[in-house]
């Protein structure tokens, strides 16, 4: 197998750790590695196992296509990533589990799993832990393919699972997350077993023995399914105990074998005291007319990413894998120009390069098409002689609701800029990724009018989502662009930084090689600033040198949850915008400080081409102007 070249390596998933502390105390980063395995060599390792073994809590295993025959552990917090969940394959060789989860708060994504044992239920991922998450994997033959035991608050979802005996098992686990799975051809679907307090949902059961089996197992959330062509499409046992009496609670399946009209009954049977069974049923009181999620649903998008002078990305996700996807733009809404992308997957990224600087494209997968939106390459700011950026952090809405968060990034929306740069703390945990939900249907009209830029906070923490929602250039953890008369470099706070550090080394040839008039710099952690966190002097020591030696203009940071901009140090403007929707802190008056202010807000970059001069301007989310400055 041909190993991918370093730089599309680099852009793998790199998960965050920190130290939650008070808001007037330094929050410690701790760096978070990224493992890399292959197993034709040339990586850190040729085995998963070994990998796992050498890995931290928070680290990130990627996985290199090709087939891996072992019985994997995973005994340590970590995410574990293939590279294309059809040609990624770990083999059980047909004995014992392929995949046995034992630590909590493991990701599972990328991967075909086949070939356990057939002892007596060996299984293709077994979980024994809580806050994991299994998405986007197909598990093939196996006794179980997942069984999950005495466990809580774990996620399978859009996961391919046939020919097992049992596609997924839970026993005597509570608060799981079924949804988006396809479960073919297994003797039973989903087997729920003395399990209560969890959701199914959304799943697609097919040409099973039994799509469900509920024993005794009470109070499930069983909704918005497909049963379609099982022998039996669903039935229960219960015992006389007030335990398990509570009915499951089933609404809007789809079932093919319903009449079309009533409601749908589900039979089963009560046991009851001197071993007897009685008949017994449970009621689907709204049964759907037709079946779900063979339609296809866009999600999350679509929306522009790495914008530059002559390409652009172009991001959505749907709720299922789908075969036929591809990119329509054009100068009008005629299109006339077409780019096709990956199949079988449900996160969609595709290049477009147009040969014109602004237009209109939609995205299609399979027959779902979404609106018609509109595109702004860098080079379009040459035929207007101006741009315009905004930079805001901390957005951290779990709090308020993201009520707070919301109003900013809508105020944001209406200044109608050209590119935005979020500067971390997107979201309180990034290993949640119900908040990465809530993040993206906030930002949804502002990541549809203009390309948003990430800078890694503290707060992304371990979340693997981020290198889903943002495709940034070079290695995704430190990037720059240009656009206008301005060069943009990104750092990351989180990696290692120190003089000798391949970070170190980036940075200082990223700053020599630019010609632009103006260089800007944003990461996360401030090296200047006073209140809320204390700067971060071990960084300054290190990165300043360099700000000063290349003339860099201006630095923002975030991670203090207010406005503070410096006098020039050593001819560098240092500016803290962290009021992004988190709530506020106060700043605090020093010698280096020109205006603080405790405010949710974002700063506006008005470039222009013309004469060759940025204005930057602090504004509440009203839009009214706080502080002003120029840079030329």
């Amino acid at each position: 197998m041909k190993r991918k070249i370093e730089s599309l390596c680099a852009c793998m998933l790199l998960l965050l750790t920190i130290v939650p502390l008070s808001t007037t105390a330094v929050e410690k980063s701790a760096f978070i590695n990224t493992i890399y395995v292959d197993d034709s060599g040339g990586a850190d390792y040729t085995s998963i196992q070994e990998a796992i073994n050498a890995a931290s809590d928070g680290d990130t295993v990627f996985v290199y296509n090709g087939t891996y025959v072992e019985n994997v552990l995973i005994n340590k917090s970590i995410n574990l990533q293939g590279e294309d969940r059809n040609n990624t394959v770990i083999d059980g060789g047909k004995s014992r589990d392929v995949v046995n989860i034992s630590a909590d708060r493991v990701i599972l994504t990328g991967f075909t799993i086949q070939n356990s044992g057939s002892n007596g239920g060996d299984t293709g991922i077994n979980v024994k832990s809580n806050f994991t998450t299994v998405t986007g994997n197909t598990i093939n033959g196996s006794d179980n393919g997942i069984y999950i035991t005495n466990s809580f608050n774990n996620t399978i979802k859009n996961n391919k699972i046939q020919s097992s005996l049992c596609g997924i098992y839970l026993f005597s686990s509570q608060k799981q997350i079924l949804s988006y799975n396809i479960i073919t051809d297994c003797t039973k679907g989903i087997y729920l077993e003395e399990s209560l307090d969890n959701t199914v949902n959304n799943n697609h059961l097919t040409r099973n023995q039994e799509g469900i089996f509920c024993s005794y197992a009470p109070d499930n959330d069983i909704q918005y399914n497909n049963f379609i062509s099982n022998e039996e499409n669903a039935k229960f046992t219960k015992f006389f105990h007030p335990n398990f009496l509570i009915p499951n609670k089933w609404k809007n399946n789809y079932w093919d074998d319903w009449m079309g009209f009533g409601a749908k009954c589900i039979p089963g049977i009560m046991y009851i005291p001197m071993g007897m069974f009685i008949p017994w049923i449970e009621v689907d009181w709204h049964p759907a007319k037709k079946p779900y999620e063979l339609m296809v649903r866009i999600e999350v998008g679509p929306y522009t990413q790495n914008v530059n002078y002559n390409s652009i990305t172009i991001v959505w996700e749907t709720n299922i894998p789908t075969k036929d996807n591809y990119v329509m733009f054009g100068e009008t809404t005629d299109y006339g120009h077409v780019e096709h992308g990956e199949s079988d997957c449900y996160h969609h990224e595709i290049i477009i390069i147009p040969g014109f600087s602004s237009g209109y494209f939609k995205v299609i997968s399979n027959d779902e098409e979404s609106n018609n939106l509109k595109f702004k390459l860098a080079s379009h700011c040459y035929n207007t002689q101006k741009f315009k950026c905004v930079i805001f952090g901390d957005s951290r809405g779990v709090w308020d609701n993201w009520i707070h968060a919301t109003e900013v990034a809508n105020a944001v929306n209406t200044e109608s800029p050209d590119f935005v740069i979020h500067g971390g703390d997107m979201v309180d945990d990034g290993a949640k990724l119900s908040q990465w939900d809530n993040w993206l249907v906030l930002m949804k009209p502002l990541m549809q009018n203009s390309t948003v830029f990430g800078v890694m906070g503290n707060h992304e923490r371990k979340g693997s989502r981020y290198y889903e929602v943002f495709a940034l250039p070079n290695n995704e953890k430190w990037y720059s662009f240009d656009y206008g008369l301005c060069h943009f470099t990104i750092l990351d706070n989180y990696e290692p930084w120190n003089v000798g550090s391949y970070q170190y080394q980036w940075l200082e040839g990223d700053l020599a090689m630019t010609d632009k008039s103006i260089k800007i710099v944003c990461f996360h952690e401030p090296i200047y600033c006073s209140g809320g966190h204390n700067p971060r002097t071990d960084v300054r020591s290190v990165w300043e040198p360099l700000f000063n030696q290349y003339d860099v203009d201006l630095v923002f940071q975030s991670h203090c949850h207010y406005y503070q901009r410096t006098n020039p140090i050593n001819g560098t403007i240092y500016v803290v915008t962290g009021g992004a929707g988190a709530p506020l802190y106060s700043p605090k008056d020093a010698s280096f400080v020109d205006v603080s202010k405790k405010a949710h807000h974002y700063c506006v970059l008005d470039g222009s081409l013309e004469t060759m001069e940025m204005t930057i301007s602090a504004r509440y989310i009203n839009g009214t102007i706080f502080d002003e400055f120029v840079v030329c």
